[in-house]
């Protein structure tokens, strides 16, 4: 009977020491789990350098292919359009490159986070914190290499302030489209199905986004899909 209990009391106290050790390790400070989990991010990237070369070469020559296609645009009504084609089509680009670029890793990680979470390693506000903190340079840097590049060519305000207002038009579609992805990735937790629905969740605000439909002619069953609309607002401050 003694020898029972003693081996019953062995076999549970890894049990016992594993939820301890859980209990401290989620009882640390949020700072702490930041930190940790920022740590590991940075380590990654920099461990894999074509990733941010591929990015920095993306927006390169997404800035050349815009500059090119609108190169030296004139100030009247036909260049209106074209500019206001080139700024909407920027718009586009950002919102569905940072859309895929989260699709596409989040699941990846899904496993890893799962199994840290469930060993109380961090809780999920620390590494989504951490996450955001790790996309900051990207979704700064990558938008204004672009404009550098095509704002110039296109033939836009040469006025700072207006290029400012621009750039940040920009990175907060950026900030957007990277939002969204986080949502799909983390709802459906498949790179596969994230991306198929993609296109039919972003369709109804690209439409109502202020190029192909005039803003006073939207259905009054629609007016919730334009004002929550990204592409209207990154569209609007774009063109000051």
């Amino acid at each position: 009977m003694l020898q029972n209990i003693d081996k019953e009391e062995e076999e549970g106290a890894p049990d016992v020491l594993i939820k301890d050790l859980s209990r401290k390790r989620i009882e640390s400070s949020v700072w702490r789990q930041v930190k940790e989990n920022f740590t590991r991010s940075f380590k990654n990237t920099i461990r894999n350098p074509a990733y941010i070369q591929t990015r920095i070469m993306q927006s390169i020559v997404v800035g050349l292919l815009m500059g090119l296609a609108y190169l030296r645009t004139e100030n009247d009504q036909r260049a209106a359009q074209n500019k206001s084609g080139a700024l909407f089509n920027l718009i586009v680009f950002f919102t569905f490159a940072n859309v895929a670029s989260q699709t596409s890793s989040i699941p990846r990680e899904l496993p890893v986070i799962k199994r840290e979470y469930q060993n109380g390693m961090y809780t999920v506000l620390p590494y989504f914190l951490s996450k955001v903190i790790t996309e900051i340079p990207y979704l700064f840097l990558s938008p204004l290499i672009t404009m550098l590049v095509c704002y110039f060519m296109i033939g836009l305000r040469t006025d700072f302030i207006a290029f400012v207002t621009c750039v940040m038009a920009v990175v907060g579609i950026a900030w957007s489209g990277t939002g969204l992805g986080w949502l799909l990735a983390s709802a459906t937790g498949d790179a596969t199905i994230a991306n198929a629905i993609v296109a039919p969740i972003v369709m109804p605000f690209f439409l109502f986004g202020g190029l192909y439909q005039n803003d006073e002619s939207t259905p009054v069953y629609f007016l919730p899909l334009k004002y929550i609309s990204w592409f209207r607002y990154g569209f609007q401050h774009a063109h000051v």
